[in-house]
């Protein structure tokens, strides 16, 4: 083997024992602020929080997805973590929207056509990607398929949708809705269900407590939905 690829197999290996260490000790602190502000600001973000934080991602999405690679699962758990936080999201509410929306399956395509790990529609996913710096990638529908990308989108489109309505659970119902309907019954003064709001904070709440205490239960309470 050579030395490259020594390097390589020795860095992937700390990671898996990092992880799996974490997995079965339940080292996972805490980094966010509480749900009841609305607004899921990330507090700390030094590389020993990013790195802890990583390795909790990757550890609930391996335990939902066993049969997951570890390429495919640390790469996505990277980019969940730097693009929630760059659109100042907890990276525990993002887990909570894709649990929801697809329980980990990125190939999930719904009988409406929203795809993917997020459930992005098309044409909802083809304006995302001219709002960002992603439109070069964007290639059509099947473009949701890709795990990378559709996180990316959705998350983009969240954090926006937060700072629209000022409200997380408006937010929440905004993604699930679309924020036209949702803006207009808040004209209107009409009700507006937060049904799917309370599911996502639910599995959130849920998420950012310890990982051992936690993960028999969420996994089993998400089966009987």
């Amino acid at each position: 083997m050579g030395i490259l690829k020594k390097i390589k197999h020795f860095q992937s290996f700390r990671w898996i024992l990092a992880a799996k260490l974490a997995f079965l000790c339940g080292f996972f602190p805490t980094y966010y602020s509480p749900v009841t502000d609305g607004m899921h600001w990330v507090e700390v973000s030094s590389p020993a929080t990013q790195r802890s934080e990583i390795i909790k991602i990757h550890s609930i999405m391996k335990w939902n997805r066993r049969e997951l690679g570890e390429t495919f699962t640390w790469g996505l758990a990277e980019t969940i973590s730097s693009e929630a936080r760059k659109y100042g999201l907890d990276p525990m509410l993002v887990l909570a929207v894709i649990n929801v929306e697809s329980r980990f399956h990125h190939q999930k395509t719904s009988p409406d056509g929203a795809r993917g790990l997020m459930q992005i529609r098309p044409f909802v996913g083809s304006d995302l990607a001219e709002q960002t710096d992603l439109v070069e990638d964007w290639e059509g529908a099947e473009s949701l398929d890709d795990p990378i990308l559709n996180v990316k989108l959705g998350i983009f489109y969240l954090g926006s949708l937060k700072k629209r309505f000022k409200n997380m659970e408006l937010a929440l119902t905004a993604y699930n809705w679309g924020p036209t309907r949702v803006q207009s019954r808040l004209e209107e003064d009409e009700p507006i269900s937060l049904d799917y709001a309370e599911r996502v904070l639910s599995n959130y709440e849920d998420l950012r407590q310890p990982f051992q205490i936690r993960r028999a239960g969420w996994k089993e309470s998400e089966r009987s939905r």
